[in-house]
């Protein structure tokens, strides 16, 4: 969907390039771009690997692999055995140590021990059934003597338990000690730098996978060092490794590019033999790669890609086609931006025939480790498009990722969190499309199925904060509301602090502060009656969120009283606490008191007194520095004029300052394209449940944001009162307002104790009345409504109820003293005559494009049917209205506002047909009665039947005009709700979505004043 409005942007050359590229470079640099991973990641990859080998029958590659890792981390002095694995070796022995004189232990490198005298067996097998092998084979060893040890690899995973037990079974039966490294074990050690090269060799890992960055500042320096007179051997894969980890690192590190040619020609050592094709097809690799991402030119390197792609049938493993994906992809996206010259339906071509490998291979799969890993693949390769006339088939590759989830549920090896990460890069451009949600959720559900919740948790806040870094903060709220869920564990507090933290900010940035302030006080709560010292500590930072909540809302004396508590903590957990160097966040919020003083004295002086009064309470250092700060000649308050302040006033905060004040409390803010209104008694039992509807409202608000619901940009003003009776909120009256007054709305807010109420259960009441005052706004037939809505209020169902209750927790935190309800009703808000610009943040505007069931076809057959119909319907009245100066004033105004002929048009049509046939009655409203008025439109005007201009008075015209849109919308099949009946907000919708000022065909000129 969103790709397709992309791509209507223009041509292929232009929009669809565009996104593109932009697609494929992410796509290059989630799959293909070198990266370090630490140890544990890259052990999951090796043991996926080394899983793969039992399916495949790699009984040789498993022998050589573990006898190299047991001469680096075991005993050096090995010699193979001869004699097929399979079939048990040599007497059983797959390798074993011959007698060396070196004395033991000895070391050459880390790690490499000699036996000396000590004559060792190993013994190594894919066989699944460990217990019984291991037996079998110590029993074969043991027979043919002269044995001291046996060290035993195996594939699959032996428990402890297990271990110990043939350990004890090995010395009481055979005098032998024995050793066991089983997948596991193996897939650690491999992860090892300076052994990796074994699992490159043996495992054929993706190009993009290396071992994690060495720590230290010189490593890249002590390796150029050692590389600028040394010539690489083609033979070493170490060797290879080495240089291929400084060539990826003079690419992707600016200070190491001018090393880059180097390295490049060091590179090209392992495309000449006696290097094996497979060691020079990797060395293409990372030669294209470099010229690419380093030089910004492919160009050079076409004949690399050529080679590679040259016998690219004989390579199928799933890293070896994981990689052939890759390489496209970078090759599209280099040709994209000018970075490769080459045919495209070259590029195309390879693209081609790896899909045609791909779908033959996932077919022919010999196990679900396999399938998943290709299906995977497959998944990336559809990004890119199948010839220049086409947009890439994301939906198939959703699909195939979809049953790569499928067949990893089979696979307990497959590296599911690693495929989390490249999607957790994909995000900027994927996470938009329908089907990202869906997958990411139910990848990390498998994660948590494996690895435990907190492990999902950990992939999904890499994406939050990945997502609040590109200010995508509604795919942040997202996600790290469902962190909150994962992480709500004894265990895990600490992580669900810091996720709720960085929840409240995202609220805070996106204009909803009262949702905000109800997060970071359930952060609050939780961090005060906390046992633990690391998740008690976030109790200062969490009350100066809930401050920051207040101060952008607008209730600035409700900020300065929650900013004293934050302080009291702050001083209870920080030492020194008053350096405002050591703790900046304090000089700010310090900075914004001084504001509001400032901004007090130069437009209320009742309201500095009010501030002053409440400074009284402050220890004097910090009552002292906000009065410097505040009449600092430098402050905005003192500088422009009154208009110029207000407008900066306007730039600085959600919600106007000083809001709270007055006998009556009103809330305002904007969303999903409506402004909201809540109203209340400004007292303090009202005003801890009403904050708490708004805060939990504007939650539902936050889910709904992006869903077409077909909202009227209208304004609702929500009466809120206490019901002491009911456990539950209710809707008590709504009725549409006269004129542009939207919709009024008088709710019900339950005021019983909540101990008597469960608050789970008071939830889905909430739920379903935020829904259905937002559904009073929606011009969505009522099944479609439903089905728009039902995801968004099965997701936020977990979202609104944060453990306790916000009035609860607000009256723990502001105790009725500190209130000061008096206070609060003595003045009202600052600057009550001026009207404040109440912004709406962008990520909460209303969708934009066509609407539900708009055809621009269908509209511009209907305009060029009014111009016939209404045209013959109305010739003579419409003559005697144009040389009328009254009626001729108005539709002169129309005009110019705007208004298209046929739109003028038919609104005296309509109204001439009203005058003719006018309606006393609703109960006249038979069928005869809708015949007759219908007939009108089909009938020629005669000159004698023409209606008088005064009939057509401004308020006649003004109400047809109106009515007109209503049927409009009807004929659209859009449903009649309570918006409808704003006019102003459906003639704007109406604009905005379905043509009306836009949509036109050529026709005669009418109006002409």
């Amino acid at each position: 969907m969103f790709l397709i409005e992309i791509y209507e942007m223009g041509s292929y050359t232009s929009g669809r390039v565009a996104f593109q590229t932009a697609l494929t470079l992410h796509l290059s640099n989630a799959t293909g771009e070198p990266r370090s991973m630490n140890k544990l990641k890259l052990a999951g990859m090796i043991r996926f690997q080394l899983g793969e080998m039992r399916a495949r029958n790699a009984h040789h590659e498993f022998e050589h692999l573990s006898r190299h890792l047991a001469r680096a981390k075991v005993y050096s002095n090995i010699l193979p055995a001869t004699g097929p694995v399979g079939a048990g070796g040599d007497e059983g022995r797959d390798f074993e140590t011959y007698r060396s004189s070196v004395v033991f232990p000895v070391s050459a490198i880390p790690d490499q021990l000699s036996s000396s005298m000590r004559r060792i067996a190993f013994g190594c097998t894919l066989q699944s059934k460990i217990a019984a092998k291991i037996k079998s084979d110590i029993t074969t060893i043991i027979a043919s003597g002269g044995v001291e040890e046996v060290v035993y690899f195996c594939e699959a995973n032996v428990p402890i338990a297990r271990r110990y037990e043939l350990v004890r079974w090995a010395f009481s039966e055979h005098n032998v000690e024995l050793q066991i490294f089983d997948g596991t074990a193996i897939s650690e050690m491999l992860a090892e730098p300076e052994v990796f090269w074994i699992a490159q060799e043996y495992l054929r890992l993706p190009a993009e996978l290396m071992p994690v960055v060495p720590e230290g500042k010189d490593w890249y320096q002590d390796h150029y060092k050692r590389w600028r007179e040394k010539e690489p051997s083609a033979l070493s894969i170490s060797d290879f490794l080495e240089v291929k980890f400084c060539l990826r690192h003079a690419t992707f590190a600016v200070d190491a590019r001018p090393h880059l040619l180097h390295w490049l020609s060091l590179m090209e050592a392992f495309r000449t033999e006696p290097a094996t094709r497979q060691t020079a097809r990797a060395a293409g690799y990372e030669i294209a790669v470099a010229n690419l991402r380093g030089k910004n030119n492919l160009t050079p390197a076409k004949f690399l890609l050529d080679d590679y792609f040259s016998d690219l049938e004989e390579w199928l493993a799933s890293s070896d086609l994981r990689d052939a994906s890759t390489l496209v992809t970078y090759a599209f996206g280099g040709w994209t931006v000018g970075h490769f010259e080459c045919d495209l339906a070259e590029i195309l071509d390879w693209r081609s025939r790896i899909a045609h490998i791909l779908d033959h291979e996932i077919k022919a799969a010999w196990g679900p480790g396999r399938r998943a890993a290709l299906l995977r693949t497959r998944g990336y390769l559809a990004m890119v498009p199948v010839d220049a006339q086409t947009i890439p088939a994301l939906e198939a590759g959703f699909h195939d990722w979809s049953r790569m989830l499928d067949e990893a549920e089979h696979a307990p090896l497959f590296p599911v969190e690693e495929f989390t990460d490249v999607l957790n890069k994909l995000a900027p451009m994927l996470d938009k499309h329908p089907q990202y949600g869906p997958l990411v959720e139910r990848a990390e559900d498998l994660i948590a199925k494996r690895a435990g919740p907190a492990a999902a948790a950990e992939k999904s806040f890499d994406r939050a904060i990945a997502s609040y870094e590109r200010d995508d903060l509604l795919s942040a709220i997202r996600d790290l509301h469902r962190i909150q869920q994962r992480w709500f564990t004894d265990d895990r507090l600490d992580g669900f602090q810091r996720a709720t933290f960085l929840l409240s900010r995202s609220y805070i940035e996106i204009g909803l502060a009262y949702a905000a302030k109800y997060i970071a006080l359930a952060g609050s709560y939780l961090a005060k009656y906390s046992d633990k010292p690391n998740v008690a500590t976030h109790l200062p930072r969490m009350l100066m969120l809930v401050a920051d909540a207040d101060d952008g809302a607008g209730n600035s004396l409700s900020f300065m009283q929650m900013l004293l508590i934050a302080i009291g903590a702050h001083c209870l957990h920080n030492p020194d606490p008053f350096d405002q160097e050591r703790y900046p966040e304090l000089r700010t919020q310090l900075g914004q008191v001084a504001a509001l003083r400032g901004i007090a004295a130069r437009l209320g002086t009742s309201h500095k007194d009010l501030i002053d009064k409440l400074l009284s309470d402050w220890p004097e250092a910090l009552r002292n520095s906000v009065t410097a700060g505040s009449d600092h000649k430098d402050g905005f308050w003192l500088n422009g004029s009154s208009d110029e302040v207000w407008e900066d006033i306007e730039q600085a905060f959600i919600g106007r300052p000083f809001g709270e004040l007055g006998v009556e409390r009103r809330i305002e803010w904007r969303a999903l394209g409506i402004r909201w209104i809540a109203t209340f008694p400004n007292r303090y039992d009202e005003t801890a449940i009403a904050e708490e509807f708004v805060a939990q409202l504007q939650i539902v608000q936050a889910a709904f944001a992006g869903v077409d619901l077909l909202l009227l940009p209208t304004t609702v003003r929500m009466a809120l009162s206490l019901d002491t009776d009911e456990g539950r909120v209710s809707i008590a009256d709504a009725e549409c307002g006269s004129g542009s007054e939207g919709i009024t709305i008088s709710i019900r807010l339950a005021a019983v104790d909540l101990e008597t109420v469960c608050p789970e259960e008071a939830t889905p009441s909430l739920v379903r009345v935020a829904a259905e005052i937002i559904g009073k706004c929606s011009a969505l037939p009522d099944e479609a409504l439903q089905e728009a809505m039902k995801p968004a209020l099965i997701e936020v169902i977990s979202r609104v109820f944060l453990g306790r209750p916000y009035r609860e927790i607000y009256r723990e935190t502001m105790i009725p003293d500190l209130f000061r309800e008096a206070d609060r009703q003595s003045v009202g808000p600052i600057a009550a005559e001026r009207s404040f610009d109440f912004r709406e943040h962008s990520l909460l505007a209303a969708p934009i494009g066509p609407g539900y069931g708009y055809s621009k076809e269908i509209s511009l057959q209907s305009v060029r049917k009014r111009y016939q119909i209404m045209g013959q319907s109305i010739r003579y009245t419409l003559e005697r209205l144009l040389a009328a100066p009254q009626s001729q004033m108005l539709l002169r105004d129309w005009h110019s506002e705007g208004l298209r002929d046929w739109e003028i048009l038919a609104i005296i049509a309509n109204a001439a047909a009203n005058l003719r046939f006018p309606l006393v009655e609703k109960e006249q409203l038979t069928a005869k009665y809708i015949r007759q008025r219908r007939s009108v439109f089909d009938q020629r005007e005669a000159a004698e039947d023409a209606l008088k201009p005064a009939l057509f008075t401004d308020e006649v015209l003004t109400v047809n005009r109106y009515a007109f849109h209503a049927a409009l919308a009807s004929g659209w099949g859009l449903q009649s709700c309570d918006a409808i009946k704003d006019p102003a907000a459906l003639e704007k919708f109406l604009i905005e979505r379905y043509g009306l000022r836009s949509d036109d065909v050529e026709h005669d000129k009418i109006f002409i004043f």
